[in-house]
C-alpha cells in the first residue's frame, strides 16, 4: 500500500522542508506533494529574485540530495505568493532534480491522477499573479468583501507589472480551468491538489480583523466547491487557509463522495504540519512533527 504525505505552505522554512524530508525518508513515503506558497514572503527575499535564489540555491539542492538515496515521488505547485515569473524555472528542471510540477500536466502514479491547481480568488492582497474570478457567471467580486481589486502582477527578474481583477474578468474562470483539465479523468482516481480551498467547509474557515474587532468567515473558492460536487474527485488536498483546522476543529471532510482536506503552516516557527494518507482504503490522518 502507498504512503503519501502532504503540506503547503512552507513559505521558504528550511527547517521546515528538512523535516518534511526528514519524515519521508524515515517514514519511507512514496509521495511527497507540496500544495504551493513554496517560497519565502519575508521583506529580505520576498521579491523574484530573492525566491528564484531560494528555488534554485536551496529547495533544488535539498531535492536533489534526499533524490540521490530515495526513490521517493515529489509533486508540487506554485502557491499565490510565489512569483508567476519564476514559474519556467520550476518547469525546466523537473527532470534535472527529480520532481514534477503538476500545475499542467497531471502525475500517473500507482493507478491515479494527481493533478495541481494554482490560481486562487482574489484575494485582499497587492500581488495579483495566481488570481482568478471564480466561477464563469461570476463579475461581481462583493459577496468577499475584502478584494483589492488593484495590484501588481510579476514580470521578467523584479518587475512590478500594474495590474487590476477587471482585466482578467473575460478570462476563463476556475470552475471552468478544473473542468477543462481534469473533467475527463476518472473521478474515483482523481487526487486534486489546489492552493485554495473549497468555499463553506473545514478546510477555508478564517479570522479577519476589522478595526479591533475579530470576524471569522469561509473564504474558499467557490468554483473549487462547483468542480468538487459536480465531479467527485477521490480526494482534494489544499493549504492556504492557514488557520483553517484550527478555527473550524477539523481539517477534512466529506463533500459527497469526494474527502477534502487542509494543511497549511506558520513559515515563522519550526513546527511542520502535513497529511499522510493512503488512496486504495483513504486513512488520512494530520500530523505535527
Amino acid at each position: 500500500m502507498k504512503k503519501y504525505i502532504f503540506t503547503a505552505d512552507l513559505h521558504g522554512n528550511i527547517v521546515q522542508y528538512n523535516k518534511l524530508f526528514d519524515f519521508a525518508k524515515q517514514e519511507k513515503i512514496d509521495m511527497i506533494i507540496m500544495g504551493g506558497d513554496l517560497t519565502p514572503k519575508n521583506a529580505e527575499r520576498r521579491s523574484v529574485i530573492g525566491q528564484r535564489d531560494f528555488i534554485i540555491n536551496e529547495l533544488f539542492p535539498l531535492m536533489t540530495e534526499f533524490k540521490k538515496t530515495n526513490p521517493t515521488e515529489i509533486a508540487l505547485i506554485m502557491g499565490n505568493d510565489d512569483y508567476k515569473a519564476n514559474h519556467q524555472i520550476l518547469k525546466d528542471n523537473q527532470k534535472t532534480v527529480g520532481y514534477h510540477l503538476i500545475d499542467e500536466t497531471p502525475l500517473e502514479y500507482a493507478g491515479f491522477y494527481f493533478g495541481g491547481y494554482t490560481y486562487v480568488p482574489y484575494t485582499p492582497f497587492q500581488w495579483k499573479d495566481w488570481e482568478k474570478r471564480d466561477l464563469a457567471t461570476e463579475t461581481d467580486t462583493s459577496f468577499r468583501g475584502d478584494t483589492r481589486e488593484e495590484g501588481f502582477i510579476s514580470q521578467g527578474d523584479d518587475n512590478k507589472i500594474p495590474f487590476n481583477i477587471y482585466q482578467t474578468m473575460m478570462d476563463s474562470a476556475i470552475d471552468t480551468d478544473l473542468s477543462m483539465q481534469f473533467g475527463t479523468i476518472n473521478p474515483d482516481k482523481l487526487v486534486l491538489i489546489s492552493h485554495a480551498p473549497p468555499y463553506d467547509t473545514v478546510c477555508d474557515y478564517t479570522a479577519i480583523k476589522d478595526g479591533t474587532s475579530v470576524k471569522y468567515k469561509h473564504v474558499g473558492s467557490r468554483g473549487i466547491l462547483s468542480f468538487i460536487k459536480k465531479y467527485q474527485p477521490k480526494l482534494t488536498l489544499h493549504g492556504h487557509i492557514h488557520d483553517a483546522a484550527e478555527l473550524s476543529g477539523n481539517f477534512y471532510e466529506k463533500i459527497g463522495k469526494t474527502t477534502v482536506a487542509n494543511v497549511s503552516n506558520d513559515h515563522l516557527t519550526e513546527t511542520l504540519k502535513i497529511i499522510k494518507f493512503t488512496l486504495d482504503t483513504l486513512e488520512i490522518e494530520r500530523i505535527t512533527l
